[in-house]
Parts: C-alpha cells; sequence; structure tokens
C-alpha cells in the first residue's frame, strides 16, 4: 500500500499556500494599501476550491497536524448542501484560508532578504529558470533551519527553497 502523497491533506495545505504567497509576497513587499488585483483572483479562487472541496467533502479539520482534531469534521456535505452545512463549510474555509495566509506571511517576513532579491532579479529580467530561483535561494537560504524558526513552523510544514522560489517568481514580474 503506497500513500499518494499529491492528494492528502498536507499537499493540498501546500497548494493552497502556494495560492497565497503571491498576495502575501505583495503585502510584504507593498503593504496592505499595496496589493494588486492583477492575477490574485485566480489564486484565491483556486485556494477557496480547494479548501471548501476538502471540508465538504473529505471531511478536513481545521488543525490537520493535531490528532485530536481529526474528527472534528466527519460529516461531510452529501448531495444537495443545506444552508447550515453551506455556513459550516464556508466558516472552516474562511478560517482555513486565514491561519495558512498568516503562515505564509510569516515565512515571507522571516525571509524578506529571499523575496527582495528574487524580485530585484525579476525587475532585471522578466522570468528567472529554475536554476536561477535555486542558485539565489541556495545563496540566501542555505538550510531550512533559518526559515522554521524565524516563524515557529515545522519544517515539514514548509515548501521546498525551489517551490519558495517559484511562488515567489510571481512577485515583480507584472512590475
Amino acid at each position: 500500500f503506497r500513500l499518494n502523497r499529491e492528494s492528502d491533506q498536507i499537499a493540498m495545505r501546500h497548494r493552497i499556500r502556494i495560492c497565497l504567497a503571491g498576495r502575501a509576497a505583495e503585502e510584504v513587499v507593498f503593504g496592505c494599501q499595496g496589493i494588486g488585483t492583477r492575477g490574485l483572483a485566480s489564486d484565491l479562487e483556486n485556494a477557496t476550491t480547494m479548501a471548501a472541496r476538502m471540508f465538504a467533502t473529505c471531511g478536513m479539520q481545521l488543525d490537520i497536524d493535531d490528532r485530536r482534531c481529526s474528527s472534528d469534521n466527519l460529516a461531510v456535505v452529501v448531495e444537495t448542501p443545506s444552508p447550515s452545512e453551506m455556513a459550516h463549510v464556508e466558516y472552516l474555509t474562511r478560517e482555513f484560508l486565514g491561519r495558512q495566509y498568516r503562515t505564509v506571511l510569516a515565512v515571507l517576513e522571516a525571509n524578506r532578504e529571499l523575496l527582495d532579491t528574487i524580485a530585484d532579479a525579476l525587475l532585471k529580467q522578466k522570468f528567472l529558470s529554475q536554476e536561477a530561483l535555486n542558485a539565489i535561494v541556495q545563496d540566501k537560504v542555505p538550510n531550512r533551519t533559518r526559515i522554521a524558526s524565524a516563524t515557529n513552523v515545522s519544517i515539514t510544514e514548509l515548501a521546498t527553497e525551489s517551490d519558495l522560489a517559484a511562488q515567489l517568481n510571481t512577485v515583480g514580474s507584472d512590475r
């Protein structure tokens, strides 16, 4: 038996964080008032859809790392959802997205130098290769310990450095 790591709750949380990272990077760099609108709507829609689907149909709980919470959302939506079921899923989705967004903000703020370096590189050329991103990340973040210790996030929670760099690739590409 092999667990499909592409469709488990940690993988979904990772994908949701990637969807939130572009907006979070803009907030870190430009402040709340400087958050742009280009391209963010589809990322937020994707994050919302993934989270809502996981809560409504897969029984995902808010705190997927806490075994004590594993039974918190076992009654999933079957067929046509009732208004109370929809309200429950909406509450869980909004709460979850807020928590994930705050985590992404913390990671980006703790790695502001890396974020700025990638944004500067993107100002010079519109696209960066994965190899160029990896080189920047390796230079600025030689290991993942600094990221985790600065944010109180476990190492397993974080995207790989190349994933972080790839997501940060969107910062500055339209500017």
